[in-house]
C-alpha cells in the first residue's frame, strides 16, 4: 500500500508538468496510476485502485485528479505530490530534450522498478507475515502495529471496519497524536506513550513503549472484550489523556498537571487515567482533588 501510494503520487503530476511546460505534444508515455486493465497509457484518472489510510484518502483522491483546491495542505500526500511536481518540473526544465527525459522516466517506471508481490494461502496469517517482514526494515511504530492488529481482528470477525475506524480510531490519526515528545532521554510518539500508560492501567503491570506491541497483543488475546469495546475504551481514555494537556493553570487540576510535566514525571499517568475515568458517584470531585494534592506533595 505504501509503495503503490508513493508510486501513484509520483506519476500523477508528470502529465500536468508536461502540459504546463509545453511538452503536451509528447506521446503519453507514463502508465496511468489507477486502472491498468482498461487503458495502460491514458492520463485520465478514474477512482484509484489502491488508496492510502483513511485520514489521507480525500487528499489522495484530490491530487490524483490534480485538484489541489480539494486537498488538505497539511496532508503528507499533498506535500509529497507538490514535492514530486516541483522536482519533475525542475528536472525537465534543465534538460535539452524533455521528450527523451520523459521517455527515460517511463523506462525506469516500467522496466527497472521491481514490485514484489507475496500471495498468501487461505490458512496463512497476514498479520504474522507483516510483522516478520517489517522487522527487517525500518520499524513501524507500536501504535501502527496495534492498529493493524485490532482492525485485522475486526475484519476476521466480520465487523464494519470503516465504521469502527471513523467512530473510534480516526482521531488518533490527528497530528497531536503523531508528534514526538520527550520521555526521559528519548523521544517517543505521543500516541505510543498514551497506549503504554493505558495498557499499564488495564493490566496493572508496567509496560514500556519498547515492549508495547507484544504486551498489547497478549492483552487482546486474553481479553473478553470485542474489538469495538476495546476501541471505545481507547477513545474514552484518549480524550482523558488530551484533557491532561488542555487544563488551564488557573484551575487547580491544570496547575497539578503543569507541575507534573515540569518535573517530567509520567509514572503516575496510568493511575491518573484510571482516576479521571471514574464517574463522580464513585470518586467525587473533592476526593479526586485531594488525591492530586497528595500525589503532588509526594512527588
Amino acid at each position: 500500500q505504501q509503495r503503490l501510494t508513493t508510486l501513484q503520487t509520483l506519476i500523477a503530476p508528470c502529465p500536468v508538468v508536461a502540459d504546463e511546460d509545453g511538452f503536451d505534444k509528447q506521446p503519453p508515455v507514463l502508465p496511468k496510476p489507477t486502472d491498468y486493465a482498461r487503458d495502460p497509457i491514458s492520463f485520465s484518472l478514474p477512482a484509484p485502485k489502491a488508496c492510502p489510510t483513511n485520514s489521507d484518502r480525500d487528499s489522495f483522491t484530490a491530487v490524483m485528479a490534480s485538484d489541489l483546491k480539494q486537498a488538505d495542505k497539511r496532508s503528507p500526500i499533498t506535500r509529497a505530490y507538490e514535492c514530486f511536481r516541483e522536482t519533475v518540473s525542475d528536472w525537465l526544465g534543465g534538460v535539452d530534450d524533455p521528450g527523451a527525459a520523459l521517455a527515460a522516466l517511463t523506462s525506469v517506471l516500467r522496466s527497472f522498478l521491481k514490485v514484489v508481490v507475496i500471495d498468501l494461502e487461505h490458512n496463512d496469517n497476514a498479520q504474522v507475515i507483516f510483522e516478520t517482514l517489517n522487522a527487517r526494515g525500518t520499524p513501524l511504530r507500536a501504535s501502527d502495529l496495534i492498529k493493524n492488529l485490532l482492525f485485522q481482528r475486526a475484519t476476521d470477525g466480520g465487523e464494519d471496519v470503516e465504521e469502527l475506524y471513523e467512530t473510534y480510531w480516526s482521531e488518533f490519526e490527528e497530528p497531536r497524536w503523531r508528534k514526538e515528545v520527550r520521555q526521559g532521554r528519548l523521544k517517543r510518539l505521543r500516541l505510543d506513550i498514551f497506549l503504554s500508560h493505558y495498557l499499564t492501567m488495564r493490566t496493572g503491570s508496567e509496560i514500556g513503549v519498547s515492549s508495547l506491541f507484544q504486551a498489547f497483543r497478549s492483552f487482546v488475546a486474553e481479553s473478553d472484550d470485542s474489538v469495538e469495546q476495546l476501541l471505545k475504551d481507547l477513545r474514552k481514555y484518549g480524550a482523558i489523556y488530551d484533557l491532561f494537556d488542555e487544563l488551564r493553570t488557573d484551575d487547580p487540576r491544570g496547575l497539578f498537571f503543569y507541575r507534573l510535566r515540569t518535573m517530567q514525571a509520567t509514572t503516575a499517568d496510568p493511575l491518573l487515567l484510571n482516576l479521571f475515568g471514574l464517574d463522580e458517584g464513585t470518586l467525587p470531585p473533592e476526593s479526586l482533588n485531594a488525591i492530586l494534592r497528595k500525589l503532588e506533595s509526594y512527588l
